[in-house]
């Protein structure tokens, strides 16, 4: 990965330190709001849908602090942001924001794939970047083949790993698309870019077996990230502050079931950030409020600030509007007043109740990190 050593190597670099639950989704929000679990509030992949019809995909609705993009642009300054899970839809959104939606393909090929309302904001932006999306049926066997070089002896069906690969490669693809056309085409002070594309090859190909035809995907996919970093890195130019953050690692490998690890890292370069350097352990939380210190703004955070990545510049508080709350879905009241509210189906009340232990599972690990048994217990056995 030599773009990601040449990262390291001409700025700073360090651990970032375990944090409960290890899951993705909450470390992200951790990464975006610089707070703990409970108080950014985005606990589970999906929640109870309003009309309790059983359960949506987890967005905007569930965060309960504001994150760095909203900081910034409370602040005056301009931000994109791409690819960042549980954000839909992107126009509840300050800036430009592509939601993870965006690149999640429907339809049995390119020309019947509809983009997702209110997927991207602003929409003027839409017809340009809908172009440039790829669905997992453009990808052809070259573009496998460095992946998995003998793709041409895989019986297709009896294993359908090789349409798995395509999705990931479809997905990431599309979202790279999109993230650096807007950095080329509409500068901006920050922009923030989440590839889910390592966690999925890891979860997919990460516990084949030596000897496996699928047994070089996940090295060749680390070659692939650090491709596209590379492109980020050209787009952004030597006078612009970098970082890269990893929240979670793994553990495992061929032959044995993939663990997340807790220790992820960081690596960032700029122009006040001295090469070499090793960065004291931080946490999660500590992210957003020393990208926020880069331009001397504060908000409220569990974390500190990284001293090496943000150098003493003077700050100032930034109050960020609150939310408007939803427009009341008037039309879902006056149907339960005539009746029309069905007791859910089997299949619908098991969704609810797995999305409610979810939330109450990832609010228990959350609490029991923090040290507050009592509460964590009643989470946990609720």
């Amino acid at each position: 990965m030599p773009n990601l050593a040449r990262l390291r190597q001409d700025g700073a670099r360090g651990r970032l330190l375990p944090s409960e639950p290890l899951s993705p989704r909450i470390a992200l929000a951790m990464i975006a709001t610089g707070r703990d679990p409970v108080a950014h509030g985005v606990l589970a992949s999906r929640v109870p849908r309003p009309d309790g019809g059983g359960v949506m995909a987890a967005g905007r609705e569930s965060w309960q602090a504001p994150p760095f993009w909203q900081v910034l642009e409370a602040a005056g300054r301009s931000t994109i942001t791409v690819g960042w899970p549980n954000t839909a839809p992107a126009t509840a959104w300050p800036g430009i924001h592509v939601d993870s939606r965006f690149a999640t393909a429907t339809g049995p090929d390119f020309e019947s794939w509809a983009v997702p309302r209110h997927a991207v904001s602003p929409a003027a932006l839409l017809p340009a970047l809908r172009a440039l999306r790829v669905h997992p049926t453009d990808i052809e066997g070259a573009m496998l083949a460095p992946f998995v070089p003998g793709l041409m002896q895989i019986d297709q069906y009896r294993d359908a790993s090789l349409t798995r690969l395509a999705v990931l490669l479809a997905e990431v693809s599309t979202l790279h698309a999109a993230a650096t056309a807007l950095i080329e085409q509409q500068p901006r002070d920050v922009a923030a870019v989440h590839y889910g594309w390592l966690d999925g090859i890891q979860r997919s190909f990460a516990a084949q077996p030596p000897g496996s035809m699928f047994g070089g995907v996940v090295d060749a996919a680390y070659g692939f990230a650090d491709a596209m970093l590379g492109r980020l890195m050209h787009l952004a130019g030597d006078d612009t502050t970098i970082w890269m953050v990893s929240p979670i690692g793994v553990r495992g490998g061929a032959g044995q079931p993939l663990a997340r690890a807790g220790a992820g890292f960081i690596a960032a370069r700029g122009r006040w950030i001295d090469a070499g350097t090793e960065l004291v352990p931080a946490r999660l939380v500590d992210i957003a409020p020393s990208l926020l210190a880069r331009f001397g703004l504060v908000a409220g955070s569990d974390g500190r600030t990284i001293r090496a990545l943000a150098p003493g510049l003077s700050r100032r508080p930034v109050l960020v509007p609150a939310s408007p709350a939803p427009a009341p879905q008037r039309h879902v009241a006056a149907l339960r007043m005539l009746g029309y509210d069905d007791t859910p189906s089997p299949a619908q009340a098991a969704a609810l109740a797995g999305a409610e232990a979810e939330a109450l599972i990832g609010r228990g690990e959350a609490l029991l990190a923090a040290g507050r048994v009592a509460e964590a217990e009643a989470a946990l056995l609720a």
